[in-house]
């Protein structure tokens, strides 16, 4: 689960409609929902702010972020079949 799915389930438990959640910590509704989908990343900024307001650290949201990135880059690794090695480099600098 990404970050952003995360806090959008977090804000759903509060109640409160995304539109009043991002009014209150001075974002643009938009932007929230960019988060939500993952075209938009967490600042440090905006994962203070969640830490204070839920409690969970600003680098759970952070590593949240990381290794879903991660395994993001994984697959299309393994998709573009092209491998890279310390051999490969040198064979290619000569």
């Amino acid at each position: 689960i990404s970050a952003g799915d995360f806090l959008k389930r977090f804000i759903k438990a509060t109640g409160k409609k995304n539109k009043i959640f991002a009014s209150y910590v001075g974002m643009e509704a938009s932007n929230l929902s960019s988060i939500f989908s993952g075209r938009r990343k967490i600042n440090l900024d905006f994962a203070l702010k969640l830490e204070q307001i839920f409690g969970v650290p600003a680098n759970w949201w952070f590593e949240t972020q990381l290794k879903n990135e991660f395994l993001n880059i994984e697959k299309k690794k393994k998709v573009n079949g092209k491998k890279y090695s310390l051999k490969g480099l040198l064979k290619k600098v000569g």
